[in-house]
């Protein structure tokens, strides 16, 4: 029997569960203050704070306090450290991480001095790399150089190597485009869709990314194809394919001959018995005569849609069917067709 919780014991449960989270936090909290590891500290008892009770609110925001205090002490130590052997770039995120847990004086001092510091490294490097024509490497720098410490002949080299960056990215594009779709034109299909990739990571464009899909599709396909599939599920799974194809709108006169051209599976059709309504499905007319409709036709159409579960016995679905056969009518000349495939 599965039991049912009233709202209050639901209430209770809830309550107990967060509890229990609460605890939790504010004991991993405890034990990384305990063996000084500040920030583990901080951050759980951040997390057991959002959900403390009363009785606890004010311990946890002192030791709160405290890790956050412990925690800017040694980032800040740990930059200091960095400074002193001339890496900069090595302080600044421990400075960085430090004011976020303290934000002193001394910390908001050594953060400005060593963003400028490393922003100006980042304008020479970048300033570089416009003199040497390395476009991408130049927008890269200078973009970091801009963020840490602005300047107007950052943001003019900036520009510069933006558009010249565009304008190569631009060329690379349209010449690998050319190259894909002579190749999709060729019908060379892992070619096509590898120039169409290539150049669409150059630039986003919804035409380069169609084309390279519906060229993969095809090259999965075509590759199926020359395994020459003979089973229904092989069959099946190419002529899927070949529609997936289709649906991109492209060469599409093409696909649809080679889906039409995939060799039929090999089937095996068994009828066990079968039964001949008493009436034309379509008008409800009988086989033979012009008495009218059938009596009841709706009826036993509708009672076959609950006969068609395969546990259900052919017997049954021939009384049904007996039920309305019309007396003295001669059996029509009917005879199955199977169509396959």
């Amino acid at each position: 029997m599965r039991r049912r919780h009233t709202p209050l014991v639901l209430t209770l449960i809830a309550t107990s569960l967060a509890t229990q989270a609460c605890t939790s936090f504010a004991e991993s909290a405890d034990a990384s203050f305990s063996r000084g590891d500040w920030e583990s500290a901080a951050r759980d008892y951040e997390r057991a704070l959002s959900e403390s009770g009363p009785t606890e609110i004010e311990r946890l925001k002192a030791r709160l306090a405290e890790s956050k205090s412990s925690a800017g002490s040694a980032c800040l130590a740990a930059a200091r450290t960095r400074v002193g052997i001339g890496d900069y770039a090595g302080a600044l995120p421990l400075a960085e991480k430090a004011l976020g847990y303290s934000p002193t004086e001394e910390t908001q001092i050594l953060v400005r001095d060593l963003r400028s510091r490393e922003g100006t490294r980042l304008f020479q490097e970048g300033a570089a790399a416009v003199a040497g024509e390395r476009w991408a490497d130049a927008v890269e720098k200078l973009e970091s150089a801009q963020k840490l410490a602005p300047t107007d002949e950052g943001a003019r080299l900036l520009a510069t190597a933006r558009t010249v960056r565009e304008k190569e990215a631009r060329r690379a594009f349209d010449a690998l485009t050319a190259e894909a779709g002579a190749a999709l034109h060729a019908r060379e299909w892992e070619k096509a869709a590898t120039k169409f990739k290539a150049a669409n990571e150059l630039l986003a464009d919804p035409d380069a990314h169609k084309c390279a899909a519906f060229a993969r599709c095809m090259a999965e396909a075509e590759a199926m194809y020359g395994e020459q599939p003979t089973s229904l599920f092989g069959c099946q799974r190419l002529v899927s394919k070949y529609e997936e194809a289709l649906r991109f709108g492209i060469d599409q006169d093409f696909v649809r001959q080679r889906m039409n051209s995939v060799p039929p599976a090999n089937y095996r059709v068994t009828i066990n018995s079968a039964v001949v309504l008493p009436f034309k499905p379509g008008s409800k007319m009988p086989w033979d005569g012009f008495g009218g409709a059938v009596a009841d036709a709706d009826k036993l159409l509708k009672s076959l849609g609950g006969l068609a579960e395969l546990s259900q016995g052919q017997a049954s679905l021939v009384g049904e069917v007996t039920k309305l056969a019309i007396a003295g009518t001669a059996a029509p000349d009917c005879y199955i067709i199977a169509r396959v495939g």
